[in-house]
């Protein structure tokens, strides 16, 4: 049979202050909780608040606090760090039911502006209200001095042992509950993967005209015609804003795919035009047009030089002294003109 004896006579309350830092203390544990569950969920779900993550953060406050409660002699963290615990008013250990009380009350006195707990301040037994409604008083039972860097130093090592322990276990729940998803998501970025690898290895128009780059051609074709004019004692071709804005517009003709362009009878029309004259060639005693379709690439300038000097078209260049080359995917213009004297 269980002996009850009145608090009152062997024991002190714990003051307010005390009990306050000892809630601070509790918070800051289940915080550490809570903040990764929501972590975690946030970054699993890409939702950076949900009512799951809350209402599971609730529930852990709530069995953090009736467990240490019931089964630690009325004790939590916190206020274990304190020195003080929770009683029965008749001297009857701490049991599931009175915990639970307990915390139902504590939900009542800080719904009502938090005033159920500073109710303490206005009677000697320090009692709140969810201590009057699970029949309860919190007594000092340590009056050893406890320092500031004790309370810290435990604190923080506890804290830092849990925010771990909770990380680990809750990522790994995550991951766990997200695998379908994450090997669904891992299948189709390696669908994407193996796809954007074909198609780089297949030479189609549209990866021609991603990847092309005119100078791959105009550049070396300009040099080797120069290198020959050289060796001839003959001056390197001048390049011209308006011969090469004529070629490009050449270019942009047969990219729109107008017929009359695709041969010399769209540059003999423009060079017996008034207004094309004025624009392009006012500069200019004679001029000559040469155009070559199809893949055009690096390695294709070099076989357009060694066919013109085989055939001897190389030779023609000779009387002109101003020049532009414009190539894309689709073709090439080779622009040669005589300067006015």
């Amino acid at each position: 049979m269980e002996t009850q004896t009145s608090p009152s006579e062997t024991h002190k309350y714990a003051g307010v202050f005390t009990r306050y830092v000892a809630l601070l203390i509790d918070g800051f544990v289940v915080s550490l909780f809570s903040n990764s569950i929501n972590f975690v969920s946030s970054t699993s779900s890409g939702d950076k608040f949900n009512f799951s993550v809350t209402g599971f953060s609730f529930f852990l406050s709530a069995a953090y606090y009736i467990f240490m409660i019931a089964t630690q002699d009325g004790q939590t963290l916190g206020k274990r760090l304190m020195g003080i615990r929770v009683i029965r008013q008749d001297g009857h250990k701490i049991d599931y039911s009175t915990a639970i009380l307990r915390f139902i009350g504590s939900l009542i006195s800080a719904a009502v502006f938090g005033f159920g707990y500073l109710a303490a301040l206005f009677n000697n037994q320090k009692l709140t209200w969810h201590d009057r409604i699970a029949k309860t008083y919190v007594i000092r039972i340590d009056d050893k001095k406890r320092t500031g860097i004790k309370i810290l130093a435990t604190l923080f090592i506890t804290s830092i042992f849990l925010f771990f322990l909770a990380i680990f276990g809750i990522a790994l729940f995550a991951a766990t509950k997200a695998t379908p998803e994450v090997r669904k998501d891992l299948i189709k970025e390696l669908k994407n993967i193996e796809k954007e690898i074909n198609d780089s290895q297949s030479f189609t128009e549209t990866s021609l005209e991603d990847t092309f780059n005119p100078g791959d051609i105009e550049k070396p074709l300009f040099v080797m015609i120069n290198n020959d004019r050289l060796g001839k004692n003959l001056p390197a071709f001048k390049e011209d804003q308006k011969l090469c804005a004529y070629a490009q517009k050449r270019l942009q003709d047969i990219r729109d795919n107008q017929s009359r362009y695709d041969d010399s009878r769209g540059f003999i029309e423009d060079t017996h035009n008034n207004q094309m004259i004025k624009t392009y060639f006012s500069n200019f005693s004679g001029a000559n047009e040469l155009y070559y379709s199809g893949n055009i690439s690096e390695s294709y300038a070099k076989d357009i030089y060694q066919s013109w000097s085989t055939n001897g078209t190389l030779a023609s260049f000779d009387q002109y002294d101003t020049a532009c080359i414009r190539g894309d995917q689709n073709g090439l213009f080779f622009l040669m003109a005589k300067s006015l004297k």
